[in-house]
């Protein structure tokens, strides 16, 4: 039994085995195989990612924002995938980078990419929690994250969270290999440094803002350097969910995350006292934004749309281009405030009751159901467009009607009919019949009834019986446009709309198309304007940009010298002969009223368009150097903006005040009339030849009855202006119906300073009073010496007048030989 204890005495202690250090190798061996099999297997794969497809060096390329630029050089905006500014490191303060490492990456000095410790630390806290609690991501495998969109690759090859880390790792070993690598001490430092400040640059925190410079303007309204250690932990807290811990959206739950961040500043010693810790988790979190502004507007998305088709989407993403557009700075701002302004002052018209801007939601993801607007203002020439103003506010909709907009155009279009009557060989001198018009002709608005006179835009519209083209265009006449286009034919106004650029895609050859019922965009019809100030042509298309550089100054894109392709919209006799009926609009028409708003009246030539229903409402017109086009109305359906909502109100306002800013650049110019045509002087009455005795009997209430002459200069081709003389008139200038002329303000231009005395008796000239010549109304250029018979010696021709009855003819003259002379005798 002794012998047995004393064996068990002597027997050797557990570490001094000998197969334990067997065991030991085996089990190392094995370790060793496992990891080299575990490598082999696994990780290889995701190794070699790393080695071989990223671009290492470009770990510090981040979008730098494009500059849009207008055609005189000055800035008028940025445009960025991510809003972002770069900053350097040494504009970061202290307590940012210490509250950034003791929340992301205590052991960032010492590890070289992955912290081994951090990784296992995270997976025994994950076992024992039964679930992902800790990430153990370095701030150097958030870069590598960041730098080459692992995370989306991720999800696009299928792969899990774990897989995803081992990526992140082994790039972030190689970006620490690259940047930092196996230097002495104060070298390392400061290329760890530079590694932060790649990290701030590039990192999300939450609102659109990327980088840290963006993200303290944001937030603070500060730059980097400014910042707080509150404030500097409010924007830490951002980077572990930017969508929800935002100090701006969710500002108490911002103030939670951000004491977590004070906890383990504490934790780590930068937080140096109890006291010093509790006080900063008192303090509340306190915003002022002050971002950097994108260019949230149409124009802009336009620009950057247009500069992505040229220099690709990779080399966009980048940015630092420098784009030089055709817009105008001043005009572009000009359209934008008149058209905000004159909006709000529609709303708040009596009758109006829609919805308004300032009740609208920006929550609201449905379509603004309020007032909305549109202005384009192009180069007549070439199409450049100087301003392009494609909604009202951009923050609501992004939907661009210029771009992608079309809207009945109403009396807008009523020169397409006029201009295929003159295509056709009628002329502004034609007589058209402005009488009521059953609106069952027309099928416009109603079944029954007479057809309303809207163009116009007054309250109390008359019918004038027979007019002249001119007069019917200038005073859009409806039921007068109606007539004339089903005469001309409303196929022929349909073609001759499609060459204009405003095609009827309905099909539907009814006589509502002559009066804007198709819908056109904004584009198409200023495009259209343009011609009549270019001889009928212009330009195929509009564009923006002349010149792309990079960010090393290279070109890479400038327009061609040809810029936009012309194209032909009709003749140049009747480009003119519209240009000049709707010059009168602002000295005779109905826009004569309102000719004050406008610095340069002598030039502009413009036109209103009101839809029946007043849905709509057009202003579209040129100075001769550029052409702008302005819309207002709503984006679906066809309400009226309110009752009798005329155009000359609603949109001609924003027309004037864009186009008297336009002409400080862009001086207005006379437009040269073709030698296709010839001016002549016509009676407005009878668009005849004037006559000695065409003028209106006008009752003046202060000096009686005066005269108003209704001579006007006409533009008629070549070839065609032998018209006849005025039939209206009888001498004296009084209408056949003996009545006075209205009392208007264009006659009162026109009336004669003193009223002419009339001839009482015949006076007698010369040396022989009985032999005296009678005068007639034809003058000498006139009369026909053709067939005038052949007079005796001594004997003079006297000429005797027959009116003719016949509109537009020539009036005959009969020519008689005199009576004998009365011999007087003695006897």
């Amino acid at each position: 039994m002794n012998k047995k204890r004393n064996q068990r005495k002597t027997k050797p202690p557990f570490y001094k085995r000998r197969g334990l250090y067997i065991f030991f190798l085996v089990c190392a061996l094995l370790g060793v195989l496992a990891v080299l099999l575990f490598d082999q297997l696994v990780l290889k794969e995701y190794r070699e990612r790393a080695l071989s497809n990223y671009d290492y060096d470009k770990v510090d390329d981040v979008e730098i924002p494009s500059q849009i630029f207008d055609r005189n050089g000055l800035l008028i905006g940025r445009s960025y995938e991510e809003n972002r500014s770069l900053v350097t490191i040494d504009k970061v303060p202290s307590v940012l980078i210490n509250a950034l490492l003791a929340q992301e990456d205590q052991r960032f000095w010492k590890h070289k990419g992955v912290d081994w410790k951090g990784v296992a630390r995270a997976v025994w806290l994950n076992v024992k929690a039964r679930e992902t609690t800790q990430g153990a991501s370095t701030i150097t495998m958030q870069l590598a994250r960041n730098a080459f969109n692992l995370q989306k690759e991720a999800e696009e090859r299928g792969e899990s969270g774990i897989e995803r880390k081992i990526v992140e790792s082994f790039v972030a070993l190689e970006i620490e290999k690259k940047y930092v690598g196996d230097v002495s001490p104060d070298e390392r430092l400061t290329n760890k440094r530079k590694l932060l400040e790649m990290y701030l640059n590039r990192v999300h925190f939450g609102k659109g803002y990327y980088g840290v410079r963006a993200a303290a303007l944001g937030f603070f309204g500060k730059e980097p350097e400014d910042l707080t250690l509150s404030e500097s932990a409010s924007l830490v807290a951002c980077i572990k969910n930017p969508l929800y811990i935002n100090p701006i959206r969710n500002p108490e739950r911002n103030r939670k995350d951000r004491n977590h961040v004070f906890a383990r500043m504490y934790a780590e010693g930068t937080i140096p006292t109890r006291e010093e810790y509790e006080r900063l988790c008192e303090e509340p979190v306190v915003t002022n934004p002050r971002p950097l502004r994108r260019g949230t507007s149409h124009l802009y998305e336009k620009v950057v749309a247009l500069t992505r088709d040229v220099v690709g989407d990779d080399a966009m993403s980048r940015g630092g281009f420098s784009i030089y557009t055709t817009i105008d700075k001043n005009v572009q701002e000009a359209a934008r405030k008149s058209l905000r302004e004159q909006l709000l002052e529609i709303e708040q018209t009596e009758g109006y009751d829609h919805p308004l801007l300032s009740a609208h939601d920006r929550e609201s993801q449905a379509s603004p159901g309020y007032l909305q607007g549109a202005v384009m203002v192009v180069d007549s020439s070439s199409g450049a467009v100087i301003a392009h103003v494609g909604g009202r506010e951009y923050l609501h909709s992004q939907y661009d009607f210029i771009e992608s907009g079309r809207r009945p155009i109403g009396t807008a279009f009523l020169p397409v009919v006029y201009a295929s009557a003159f295509e056709e060989g009628r002329s502004p001198a034609t007589l058209v019949e402005d009488f009521h018009m059953d609106l069952r002709e027309v099928a416009l608005g109603g079944t029954e009834g007479i057809l309303g006179e809207w163009g116009a835009e007054i309250m109390d519209p008359v019918c004038e019986g027979d007019i002249t083209c001119r007069k019917a265009l200038r005073d859009s006449k409806i039921a007068a446009t109606v007539r004339l286009g089903i005469d001309v034919g409303i196929s022929t106004v349909a073609e001759q709309a499609n060459k204009f650029g405003l095609p009827i895609e309905s099909g539907e050859m009814l006589a509502r198309l002559l009066l804007g019922w198709e819908q056109n965009s904004l584009w198409q019809v200023t495009r259209m304007y343009s011609a009549f100030a270019r001889n009928g042509n212009a330009p195929e298309s509009p564009y923006y940009i002349e010149m792309i550089k990079d960010l090393e100054g290279n070109i890479v894109y400038r327009a061609p010298n040809s810029k936009s392709q012309t194209m032909e919209l009709c003749s140049s006799s009747t480009a003119f002969q519209i240009h000049s009926i709707l010059s009168d609009t602002t000295h005779h028409g109905n826009l004569t009223d309102r000719a004050g708003q406008l610095v340069e009246p002598e030039f502009a030539t413009v036109k209103t368009g009101t839809n029946h229903n007043f849905s709509d409402a057009w202003s579209v017109g040129y100075n001769g150097e550029v052409t702008c086009g302005v819309w207002v109305g709503f984006l679906e359906g066809r309400k009226p903006i309110y009752d009798f909502a005329f155009a000359k109100d609603l949109a001609f306002p924003i027309w004037a005040r864009t186009m008297n800013v336009a002409a400080n650049e862009f001086p207005g110019q006379r437009i040269k009339m073709p030698p296709t045509l010839t001016a002549v002087g016509l009676c407005e009455r009878s668009g005849r030849k004037v006559t000695r005795y065409c003028y209106d009997s006008v009752f003046d209430p202060e000096s009686g009855v005066s005269l108003a002459s209704t001579s006007y200069p006409e533009y008629l081709r070549v070839g065609e202006a032998e018209v006849g003389l005025c039939p209206v008139h009888g001498e004296g200038g009084v209408t056949p119906s003996g009545e006075f002329a209205p009392d208007t303000e264009e006659l009162r231009q026109r009336r004669l300073s003193v009223s002419p005395i009339p001839v009482l008796a015949t006076a007698l000239l010369g040396d022989d009073p009985y032999d005296a010549k009678v005068p007639t109304s034809v003058e000498k250029e006139d009369s026909d010496e053709e067939g005038e018979a052949s007079e005796g010696p001594g004997q003079e021709s006297m000429g005797f007048v027959a009116k003719e009855t016949r509109r537009g003819e020539r009036e005959a003259t009969i020519r008689l030989r005199p009576p004998p002379r009365i011999q007087i005798s003695d006897e």
